[in-house]
Formats: structure tokens, sequence, C-alpha cells
């Protein structure tokens, strides 16, 4: 065949337990949790001709639809990483074809999404090839373990929902090479909403490679890995019980402890802005006197995520827009809510 082409749509993801930490290859330091965001995905088409030179990987990438040159060293170092396995991706010129629909390089888990993209369209072509019948179970995974030498938070965007990545001896089938999706998650829990808050829409000032990498130096690392185990296992009982305190509690700590690990690293650095902090007093404010169950996270960046339910949709939207609003860069807000998972295009 001349000319192959995949095609997929895969989400965001939002962290409540934080992957933050390796050890070895793409190994996380400790278990995360995570749940994935209906509205926010990047898209990506993968088309494979064939070439002359088998020598080395050969791309072009576009991002909205324009060369983007700059991006090619890290997709090449992925797709070099993982060639033994694909040995095709040596034999055909890849024209790869990107877009988000937010902000690139802001703090909202762009590798995630894109990673876990090109992953399943890599695995994809590979059965087209070799004509090979995959159940669902079986590609999902697949995708997930590929997506993770990508970027370890991609292998969380695979899935539908809530899922865990990170060996837990108490989680049954977890593991350290790939995300496994939550079961006998709550009802109420699947109705969970995410507004994420762009405080800054501009590229953070330190990658989240750079920030794994620093904390290799750190002197409390050890405690924050035992601090994610811990809360990862808590957190999973928080879901399946309906204790919405707890999950909270969990996911706001998390979020501070997170940027306190930033802060305090031996070349400390800070991502978050001072309108981020306002917005967390303002959020931590309306809980107290509204009594509503609306909390905060953050990943690595300023923006923030407020997380409350759906059936508190318009009371929490209503105080977004009259209070949050105006701490947002150009007033911009993202409402989403869980994630269904990838889409073949």
């Amino acid at each position: 065949m001349e000319i192959m082409k995949s095609a997929w749509q895969s989400p965001s993801n939002i962290a409540i337990v934080k992957y933050w930490g390796k050890k070895g290859f793409q190994i996380p330091a400790n278990p995360s949790i995570s749940f994935t965001l209906d509205q926010i995905f990047t898209q990506t088409e993968l088309y494979i001709k064939r070439k002359k030179s088998t020598q080395t990987i050969d791309l072009t990438f576009f991002f909205d639809d324009k060369p983007k040159p700059e991006f090619i060293p890290k997709i090449t170092q992925f797709l070099s990483a993982i060639s033994n396995d694909f040995p095709w991706l040596n034999l055909y010129h890849l024209e790869i074809h990107s877009k988000n629909n937010f902000p690139y390089g802001t703090g909202i888990a762009s590798s995630a999404s894109a990673m876990s993209a090109l992953a399943l369209c890599i695995i994809e072509i590979d059965n087209k090839l070799s004509n090979k019948i995959l159940s669902e179970h079986d590609f999902m995974r697949k995708s997930s373990f590929y997506s993770r030498i990508g970027s370890g938070s991609a292998c969380r965007s695979i899935y539908r929902g809530f899922s865990e990545w990170g060996y837990h001896s108490e989680i049954n089938g977890s593991s350290d090479e790939y995300a496994i999706p939550l079961t006998n998650i709550h009802p109420d829990f699947m109705h969970i909403m995410d507004s994420v808050l762009l405080i800054e829409n501009t590229e953070k000032s330190v990658s989240s490679s750079k920030g794994h990498d620093m904390l290799n130096e750190h002197w409390y690392a050890s405690r924050r890995f035992e601090q994610g185990k811990a809360h990862t296992l808590t957190l999973l009982h928080s879901l399946q019980e309906n204790n919405i305190h707890s999950f909270g509690q969990i996911a706001e700590q998390e979020a501070l402890t997170l940027h306190a690990m930033m802060l305090t690293s031996p070349h400390g650095y800070f991502l978050i802005h001072p309108n981020t902090l306002t917005v967390l007093n303002e959020i931590r404010t309306f809980r107290a006197k509204s009594n509503l169950p609306v909390f905060f996270t953050m990943d690595a960046g300023a923006n923030v995520h407020v997380l409350y339910f759906e059936k508190d949709k318009h009371n929490v939207q209503l105080f977004i827009e009259n209070q949050l609003l105006r701490y947002c860069a150009e007033n911009s807000c993202i409402h989403s809510g869980l994630g269904k998972g990838p889409q073949r295009l």
C-alpha cells in the first residue's frame, strides 16, 4: 500500500495523585490516579509512505496545520525508543498532523494527549501492516504501554474516566509500565466536573521533563514518594466509597505538595502566578460560605482546575464567572466533564 493513515483523538487528563519523579526510564517513582477530560483533547493524523532509505526515522510534523520542526527531536526520540518493536517505522516516511483545542505548553498535560494520540495511531497502523486483530482490552493496554514511553502521564489518557498508573501492592493489576482503568467507582464521581482556569496562556518557563529531573536531587523526594503511594490507596477507597471530603483533601494537598517540591528543589523555581494564589484562596472561601463540595488541583503550571459535581454546576460556574475569571488571561476558562476516552477519527 502506497499510503496508509490512522487518526485518533485523545483526551488530556488531570491527576489527583500526582506523578512527579522517575526511577529509570519512564518509570514512576510513585503511583498516581487521574481522570480524563471530555473537552480537552489532541487530534492526530499519521500518514506513512514507503521510502527508499531505511537507516533512520524520517518524519515531518505539522501543528495546527503549520510545519513545526522544533517538535521533531522529541517525537524522533520517542519513535527511536520503540523502533525495535515497530521496525516498519524505519521503512516509511511519517507525516504527522496534530492540533489541540487548548493552549500548548501551559500546563494542561498537552504531552499526555499528544503522545497518547500518536501511540494509538502507531498501534493501529502496526495492526494493519501485520494483519493483527487485538481485543479492545489488549489494544488499549498496548497503547497505554507505548504512550508511557513518549510521556509518562500519557498512559493515563488511554482510558475513559479514572485510571491508575504505577505498581501498588494493594491494587490488583497495577503496573509501572501501563495504566489500568479503575472500576467500582461510586456513581457520584462519574459526574465530576473540572473547570480549568487559564491563569496564564503562555508556555511555562520550566518543562515537566526538567522538573522530574530536578526531583532526583531533592532533599524530600523519598518522603514525597511515600506520600504519593499512601494517597493513591486512600483516594481509591474514597472514590469507591463516595468519601467526597477525603477526595477533596487529597486533591488539594497533592497540588500544593507538587508546587512545594518545585519551590524547594536545589534549583528552586515556581510556576504559580500571584493570581493562582488568589484563586486558591477564593475557592476555599467560597466552599466555606456555600458548603458546596468545591475543590482545586493544579498540574505543573499556573493554571487552576476547579473540581465540583454536575449537580452543583450552576452555582459553581456562576461563582467562576463572577469571581474567578477576572484573574484569568483573557477571562479564559474551559469547562469539562469526565472523559469518555480516546476516539478513532
